[in-house]
C-alpha cells in the first residue's frame, strides 16, 4: 500500500450520496483517483457545494476509523491538534497536516502540505474537500471552536457567493492569499476540554494508530525525501544521486518509485523548494539572499525567476 496513491475509505463514504452503487471495500484504503473522480463529477454537474455540504454533515467519530475515534477521545484541543498532525498519514492522502513550528502569538498554525506535483482544478477541489472535512471534524469534537478557526488558502476554485457558503458551513473565515495553506486555531482555544475525552479509549487506540502510522510512513517515499531535505542547511549540493543515497537506494530506483506516483525528481524538488520558500518568506527571519542560498540558488535573480514560475507571477519580495 502506497500512502501517496491511496486514501482512507472514509473520504469516499462521505461522498456516497453521489455514487449509484452500494460502496463495498476490502480494506480501509482505496485509490485516491476514485475519490477525485467523484469530486470532479460533482464539479461538472455544478453541485460541489451541496456534495461537500452533505459530506460535512456525515462526519462522525468512526469516519476514519481508529484515527478519528482517537481524536474524539483526546483530552483538549492541544492534544487534538497533536493527534491530527502527528498521525495524519492515517488519512492515507498525498496531503499532510503539519504543526507549524514558527511561533504566531495569536494562532497555532497547522500547515496543509500537498505533495501532488500538478496544480489542476481537481487538485484544488481535493484540497478544499480535505480542509473542509478536517475543520468539520474539529468542530464536531468541540463546537466552541466555531469562530476560533481561520483557513488561509492560496486559491479557491469557486466564486465569492460559494466562498461565503463555505464560510457559513465551516464556521470560519477563509482568507485567499499567496502563501502556504494553513488551518489557524486561536491559541486561547487550545486548552478547551473535550467533552468526549476518554482516557481508557485513548490508551487503547493510541498504539493502534501509532503502528498504522509507522507502517504507512515507512513506505512513503515523498515524506522520506522531504525529511532528508529538511535537514539540509542548503540545497546547493543536493542532486538526484545524493537524495537517493540518503534513502539507501540507487538514483534509478528513486526515479522509478517517483514515476510510480506520477512525479519525478525535478517536480519533487520544485514542489519542496516552493513550500520551503513560502515558509521562510512568511517567517520574516531571513532576507531573500539568505533564503535563495538555503534553497540552492547562487543568486537572488535565479531564485526570483523560479519563484515567479512556481507562483504564477508572484515575486518573493511580495511576501517577504
Amino acid at each position: 500500500m502506497n500512502p501517496n496513491l491511496v486514501i482512507h475509505k472514509g473520504w469516499l463514504e462521505l461522498l456516497s450520496s453521489l455514487t449509484k452503487d452500494e460502496l463495498k471495500f476490502d480494506n480501509d484504503y482505496i485509490e485516491t483517483e476514485i475519490v477525485k473522480a467523484v469530486l470532479y463529477q460533482g464539479y461538472q454537474e455544478g453541485n460541489s457545494i451541496e456534495l461537500i455540504k452533505k459530506a460535512i454533515t456525515n462526519v462522525s467519530p468512526l469516519t476514519f476509523g481508529s484515527y478519528s475515534l482517537l481524536a474524539f477521545s483526546a483530552n483538549d484541543i492541544n492534544e487534538l491538534v497533536y493527534i491530527l498532525t502527528t498521525y495524519s498519514v492515517c488519512f492515507g492522502s498525498p496531503m499532510r497536516l503539519i504543526n507549524n513550528k514558527t511561533v504566531n502569538a495569536k494562532y497555532l498554525e497547522v500547515l496543509v502540505r500537498n505533495t501532488e506535483s500538478r496544480q489542476v482544478e481537481i487538485t484544488y477541489l481535493g484540497q478544499i474537500y480535505y480542509v473542509a472535512i478536517v475543520i468539520r471534524l474539529m468542530l464536531n469534537i468541540h463546537p466552541n471552536l466555531k469562530g476560533k478557526i481561520k483557513l488561509q488558502i492560496g486559491y479557491f476554485p469557486f466564486d465569492q457567493a460559494t466562498k461565503n457558503q463555505f464560510e457559513e458551513l465551516l464556521g470560519c473565515v477563509i482568507e485567499v492569499r499567496q502563501g502556504l495553506m494553513k488551518i489557524c486555531i486561536e491559541r486561547t482555544a487550545l486548552n478547551y476540554q473535550i467533552k468526549t475525552r476518554d482516557l481508557e479509549v485513548y490508551d487503547a487506540l493510541l498504539p493502534v494508530v501509532i503502528r498504522k502510522s509507522q507502517r504507512m510512513s515507512s513506505v512513503d517515499i515523498i515524506q522520506k525525501c522531504y525529511d532528508f531535505l529538511d535537514e539540509q542547511e542548503t540545497l546547493l549540493m543536493i542532486d538526484n544521486d545524493s537524495l537517493a543515497k540518503s534513502l539507501s537506494i540507487t538514483s534509478r530506483t528513486l526515479n522509478r518509485r517517483l514515476n510510480q506516483i506520477h512525479t519525478n525528481y525535478r517536480e519533487l524538488i520544485d514542489k519542496y523548494r516552493y513550500e520551503r520558500a513560502q515558509h521562510l518568506l512568511e517567517s520574516n527571519h531571513k532576507n531573500i539572499t539568505s533564503i535563495a542560498y538555503e534553497l540552492g540558488y547562487v543568486d537572488v535573480s535565479s531564485f526570483t525567476r523560479a519563484f515567479k514560475r512556481w507562483s504564477g507571477g508572484v515575486t518573493p519580495s511580495m511576501i517577504n
